[in-house]
């Protein structure tokens, strides 16, 4: 009698230690991202050896986001007025002129599907564990898509803050090409100084000039106040 206490004991234990892999498993099913953030990051080809700084900022209660690459010398503003799945993109660079100096000049396209989130790329990823990257315990989430031709894997290192919300710290992706065996890409965006958001980085007051320029109501001298302009541009795009 006490054999068959014991078993119906252990029996319990395994159930309850499976029903809690369960919830544990269920429970870290998906990645969730603030809605409003900051982060700089830096993006590294290790195929051409570029190095990408930048700088992003993103609300989803605004429907805007920004991203600048190169400490601001390429600035890009994503906002739509009324409906999240359509809107404008305005990207401010400098040119190079015939003369050989540099202006500022500002593009406009129009853009449809979801409003642009340097976090969108992580979707239908599997939770594959915990480590330990830069002192930092972090989880693991891997995503993995084969076609015909090439296979596409990439690596999130991400932790968890309140209510929830995840962290991105170091992202990978690899590309092979199954017909030939090799490498096709391989590029590393490590994350840092995740903030809050300041929303006076989202005003859309380059936006305004920029439009000004595009309709010929404003010079380009006079919007180059608003793009503080390196220096040493082209340096910065080696």
């Amino acid at each position: 009698m006490a054999r068959i206490s014991l078993c119906i004991i252990l029996f319990l234990m395994i159930a309850c230690d499976l029903a809690f892999s369960f919830k544990l498993d269920e429970d870290q099913n998906e990645l969730k991202w603030p809605t409003e953030y900051s982060i700089r990051g830096e993006l590294t080809d290790l195929f051409t050896g570029i190095i990408k700084p930048f700088e992003f900022w993103y609300s989803a209660e605004l429907n805007r986001s920004r991203i600048d690459y190169y400490g601001g010398i390429v600035k890009k503003y994503y906002f739509s007025e009324n409906d999240e799945l359509y809107g404008q993109e305005y990207t401010i660079y400098p040119k190079t002129t015939d003369q050989m100096t540099n202006e500022i000049v500002c593009d406009e396209e129009s853009w449809e599907g979801e409003h642009f989130n340097q976090l969108n790329f992580a979707k239908n990823f599997t939770y594959y564990g915990k480590t330990t990257y830069n002192d930092k315990d972090v989880e693991i989430w891997k995503y993995l898509e084969t076609d015909v031709e090439s296979k596409e894997e990439k690596t999130l290192y991400a932790y968890k803050i309140k209510d929830g919300v995840y962290v991105p710290v170091l992202q990978e992706e690899l590309i092979h090409n199954l017909w030939s065996g090799a490498l096709d890409g391989h590029t590393i965006i490590q994350y840092f100084n995740f903030s809050p958001l300041d929303v006076e980085e989202l005003n859309l007051t380059a936006v305004e000039a920029c439009k000004d320029i595009i309709n010929g109501g404003q010079s380009r001298n006079q919007f180059k106040d608003l793009h503080d302009l390196s220096t040493d541009v082209n340096d910065a795009f080696l």
